[in-house]
């Protein structure tokens, strides 16, 4: 007599593996929308990156600002008008008749 081998498989064989993808899957889905990068977060970095424009607006403007000034300061061609401004503002020179009111916060 000739017998079949029949190999019983338990619960845990049948149902593993699918249930490990059901499980992974969940957590790729769950990190996609709340993790760290998450598409949750996207409204915060946008918010983010819109602030540090602004910033680099502003200091692409201040640099332009002082190397307009460099250049009015050049060896070769000193504007007289910065020359005044300095010498008044960093050694405290007035002209006879005039009245020095200082202010602060200006001219800085």
């Amino acid at each position: 007599m000739k017998y079949a081998a029949v190999k019983s498989t338990g619960l845990l064989q049948r149902f593993g593996v699918p249930v490990a993808a059901i499980f992974g899957i969940a957590f790729c889905i769950y990190h996609t929308l709340s993790g760290q990068f998450g598409l949750l977060a996207l409204p915060v970095y946008q918010a983010h990156k819109a602030e540090m424009v602004t910033k680099a607006d502003e200091l692409a403007r201040d640099i332009k600002q002082v190397e307009n000034r460099l250049a009015l300061m050049n060896r070769g061609a000193l504007d007289p008008d910065i020359v005044e401004e300095l010498i008044r503002r960093e050694l405290g020179y007035v002209l006879p008749g005039e009245i020095l009111i200082p202010i602060d916060g200006l001219g800085k």
